[in-house]
């Protein structure tokens, strides 16, 4: 952290620092992510296959928009074994990519979202499809904004992006599992990609029901420091992706650093829990130095609370690609390769859930 945020920290009477990190996250909501969506209620049921996929319908009904409602599901695989005697953790993905590819008879990419490895690994796999929350592409969003459209709340320059609503459609699907008898609700991740990590980071950072939080590159808006990153800044993401961050967030594009707030900050909101950060060697659109020196920076939280945060290693330079600093309750992993989740991101995150998180 900086300094003034370390000295800051350092000078609460707050032994878990719950009124600074209350503090973070609103000055996050005001001038970045935005609130979450208002005057929804949420109720969900299970169906109860013997085998294959378990899936819960939310249903979300708005008392702020004449009692409209719109559905979310979550889709849920248990590995063998699993029993309400027995009840395993759980690993819950945010998904972009629509429910195609995320039926496992029919996903063309297994790689992504990899059941026989999570299962293997003792975890039960998780999923909801965020563009039935609200659409990821801004024309589509303009069309029909999703569970969004129930939300008429007014707050200008501070309403819900996208990500914050995804981050909350998330929090929604954990209260589903968490009542799901076959799942130990003590150990539940999320993990995302991309622009779902952007929302996977602040789902836990919101909830600390969230033992862990996988944040696979990205990016800015997600783990990445915006005042010193390169690739893509805020002018660019307002540009391609309006509708995903508060309004309140672009006044600060071309000067980043005037923000009163940075992502390290974000991070910080996890600790003490468990953060697992992953960058690519060739997304330098995300900029795996940026991401990294958002873990160098939040790394003292942790200290603070007891914990060990990056560890492992050289603390002062990125990794060696395909290696990390896997030692601490904050971890950071470079793969070699592209913007992508796959085995090879899946691989390392999941043994840095066994280890901390034992099945």
């Amino acid at each position: 952290l900086r300094s003034a945020d370390l000295a800051a920290v350092q000078m609460t009477s707050d032994p878990k620092l719950t009124g600074y990190r209350a503090a973070l996250l609103e000055k996050f909501a005001t001038y970045v992510h935005g609130r979450e969506p208002l005057g929804l209620t949420v109720t969900s049921s299970w169906n109860s296959p013997a085998s294959g996929t378990h899936r819960a319908t939310l249903k979300v009904t708005s008392s702020l928009a004449g009692s409209k409602s719109r559905e979310l599901s979550v889709a849920l695989h248990l590995p063998p074994g699993a029993a309400p005697s027995a009840p395993v953790p759980c690993v819950l993905l945010l998904d972009h990519r629509g429910w195609a590819n995320m039926e496992p008879a029919a996903m063309p990419d297994q790689s992504y979202w990899p059941l026989a490895l999570i299962h293997a690994a003792g975890w039960a796999a998780a999923a909801i499809n965020t563009t039935e929350i609200v659409p990821d592409l801004a024309a589509d969003a303009a069309r029909d904004p999703g569970i969004l459209s129930l939300d008429t709340g007014l707050r200008d320059a501070s309403r819900p992006g996208a990500v914050s609503a995804w981050a909350w459609g998330a929090s929604r699907a954990a209260d589903a599992l968490t009542r799901h008898s076959m799942i130990d609700g003590t150990r539940l991740a999320v993990i995302g990609h991309s622009r779902s990590g952007k929302a996977a980071l602040l789902a836990a950072a919101r909830d600390e029901r969230f033992a862990a939080v996988g944040i696979n590159q990205s990016g800015c808006g997600g783990v990445a420091h915006t005042a010193t990153k390169v690739g893509e800044r805020v002018a660019e993401l307002f540009r391609n992706f309006p509708h995903w961050f508060a309004p309140a967030w672009n006044d600060y594009a071309g000067r980043e650093a005037s923000l009163p707030v940075d992502q390290h900050l974000l991070l910080a909101c996890v600790a003490p829990r468990l953060a697992f950060v992953n960058s690519a060697t060739q997304d330098q659109w995300a900029d795996p130095a940026a991401e990294f020196r958002s873990c160098q920076f939040a790394s003292a939280i942790w200290e603070l609370h007891g914990r060990r945060g990056l560890a492992g290693g050289n603390l002062s330079s990125l990794p060696a690609p395909d290696t990390g600093l896997l030692e601490g309750s904050l971890a950071y992993h470079l793969r070699t390769g592209e913007h992508d989740l796959g085995v090879a991101d899946w691989k390392p995150f999941l043994s840095f859930l066994k280890a901390r998180l034992a099945v």
